[in-house]
């Protein structure tokens, strides 16, 4: 299993590579869209510029003198307050945006754990995200004060309520005051201080802006280069994509890498400076046609003239073998329902088909064949040869090789003579049915 996964991975590159090779025009044109459209993508995608404010947090109890060392603000907790609903609303009021909107583009961060809050803000200019992160900083900080503030004036009223009855209680000065009175007086001592200490909040200020934030110059978001990057990978994605469907969709042959591919069977190539000789020595030892001891019964399919059925008659006659060649034409269906055709040792029976290839007669007595060969034209439609090789495979066979035959080639432009429809061992072809019934005899 394991040594086939790279050879099966191979294949399927070579395969896509040839495509493009073959389709490169289009491939190109795919790529060069698909950077259009990154290009394209690019300039149309919204921008997005951040900006920070920096926030150092203090404690309104600070400027108490009887506290002695003031307890550090909560951090975790006031990281959360800078999106309150109060601040949110407020800031947003200030922007000309929804509360949701400064929600989404803000970020809050809590440096190291230090008393330094950072307030981030994302919009589309870097003016926007610069006035943004300014304003949800003093927003927060006025936002805080102004809580503390009207907690401390609602803990001093309760206070002052407090202290006013213990005035009321306390004994007049000509009276000597017992122990009742003098814890009375403590409280009230007590509760004038907190009062005082509460007094001290209004000139607190809470913290302070230690940064302000200014217009940021780099942008978020991805760059062109990414953009780019991404346009070249669907691009090529495409391109193999692409190749590979038109190949499918072929319906002329010009390659013989795809007609190989297309049949499932070797292809000889046969440019116009190729001799015929060249061509039926290479067929030849495709197909091991050479082989004297060999049954042979050949059906040549697509030929556009008998030239190639003929020359390989001829040319396995002058190597000893009793060669016979026949039209398709002449193949009665009496004598395909006899199980023809066959072929004694030492004997090659040939059948041309012509290029009249998508009847089920000629697939049926090419199926019964030892060897089918096809011979296409370079830039003809395939719609014979698939109807051709569609009915061949239904009846349980393949091509054995093909030949790609240039338009300008001699094989294609040769015309029928008299030579040609005589027997290729010097003896003239009998009539088709009684060669018949002499080669299955």
């Amino acid at each position: 299993m394991h040594p086939e996964a790279p050879a099966t991975v191979s294949l399927q590159l070579d395969k896509a590579a040839a495509a493009l090779r073959r389709r490169w025009p289009t491939a190109l044109l795919a790529l060069v869209i698909w950077f259009g459209i990154g290009m394209v993508a690019c300039s149309l995608a919204p921008t997005s510029r951040t900006a920070t404010a920096a926030v150092t947090v203090e404690s309104f109890a600070a400027a108490s003198p009887t506290t002695g060392t003031p307890p550090a603000p909560d951090m975790p907790t006031e990281q959360q307050n800078v999106t309150s609903t109060a601040v949110l609303d407020q800031a947003g009021r200030a922007l000309r945006v929804s509360a949701s909107a400064v929600d989404g583009a803000l970020t809050v961060a809590n440096p190291a754990q230090s008393r330094v809050l950072t307030v981030s803000y994302t919009a589309a200019s870097a003016a926007q995200a610069a006035q943004g992160a300014n304003t949800v900083a003093t927003t927060y900080l006025t936002v805080r004060r102004t809580a503390a503030l009207a907690q401390a004036h609602a803990q001093t009223a309760v206070l002052q309520a407090q202290i006013s009855l213990l005035r009321r209680d306390l004994p007049r000065p000509r009276k000597a005051p017992g122990a009742l009175e003098n814890a009375d007086g403590q409280q009230l001592a007590n509760l004038e201080a907190q009062v005082t200490d509460l007094a001290l909040v209004d000139d607190a200020s809470g913290g302070h802006v230690t940064r302000q934030a200014t217009p940021a110059s780099a942008t978020s978001g991805p760059s062109l280069v990414i953009y780019l990057a991404g346009a070249l990978v669907l691009g090529l994605a495409s391109a193999v994509a692409v190749a590979l469907l038109r190949d499918r969709m072929s319906r002329r042959a010009s390659d013989p890498q795809l007609l190989s591919s297309r049949i499932g069977a070797p292809v000889v190539v046969a440019n116009r400076h190729t001799s015929a000789n060249d061509v039926l020595r290479t067929l030849a030892l495709r197909l091991d046609l050479d082989a004297r001891t060999a049954t042979r019964t050949i059906a040549v399919a697509g030929t556009p003239t008998p030239a190639l059925a003929h020359l390989l008659a001829e040319r396995m006659g002058h190597q000893g073998l009793r060669t016979r060649l026949v039209q398709a034409s002449d193949v009665s269906p009496l004598g395909v329902d006899r199980g023809w055709p066959t072929a004694k040792v030492g004997r090659v029976l040939i059948v041309d088909l012509g290029s009249d290839i998508d009847d089920p007669v000629a697939a049926t007595v090419a199926s019964r064949c030892d060897l089918v060969i096809l011979v296409v034209t370079t830039k003809a439609p395939l719609a014979h040869t698939d109807a051709f090789l569609a009915l061949l495979r239904a009846a349980g066979r393949q091509v054995t090789g093909a030949v790609l035959l240039d338009r300008q080639h001699p094989l294609c432009t040769a015309a029928e003579d008299g030579a040609m429809t005589t027997s290729p061992a010097g003896s003239s072809n009998p009539p088709a049915d009684d060669a018949l019934e002499q080669e299955g005899a």
